[in-house]
């Protein structure tokens, strides 16, 4: 009897397992491809505008406004979900290279030997307040959604249950 319980409880949790990473990567998939659109259009994860081109930038380079960071979609096509341990899911680069790279150059902007800045920084790389509360809403109670530092070495999105 007690072995029969103790089977039921075991197929129980692994159903219950299989449930809880299948919606996990359902809400991973749908925050890549927050990540995406929201870039795509223009927008930070701050729900900002991406700051303007600098005139230099925009003549020497042929770009106009809004700021999309699409120069090519190679940056935001490799990018995808990586099933970590457990119940985590990773946003982060295909390739650790030029792409994430450039991102992380997007991300913190960059500055000239003298301090000045080179480039403006566009934080890119992250959910909005607004979205990572409707996940957590939809996800339910021990939802986390753990965002890069600008200093860490990797440079990836962390979703935990």
């Amino acid at each position: 009897m007690k072995q029969q319980a103790s089977g039921m409880l075991r197929a129980a949790k692994a159903e219950i397992d299989k449930k809880v990473k299948a919606k996990l990567d359902e809400q991973a998939q749908d925050a890549l491809r927050h990540i995406r659109d929201r870039t795509l259009r223009g927008i930070g994860v701050n729900d900002r505008r991406f700051e303007p081109y600098r005139p230099s930038v925009a003549k020497r380079k042929g770009r106009t406004a809004p700021v999309t960071l699409r120069q090519s979609y190679e940056m935001m096509n490799s990018l995808y979900v990586r099933p970590g341990a457990g119940n985590k899911r990773e946003i982060l680069f295909r390739d650790r290279g030029r792409n994430e790279r450039i991102g992380r150059y997007h991300q913190t902007g960059t500055r000239n030997s003298d301090g000045s800045r080179r480039m403006a920084q566009r934080r890119w790389f992250g959910l909005t307040l607004r979205y990572s509360r409707q996940a957590a809403q939809k996800f339910g109670q021990g939802f986390e959604v753990l965002t890069p530092t600008d200093r860490r070495r990797s440079f990836k999105i962390s979703l935990v249950v």
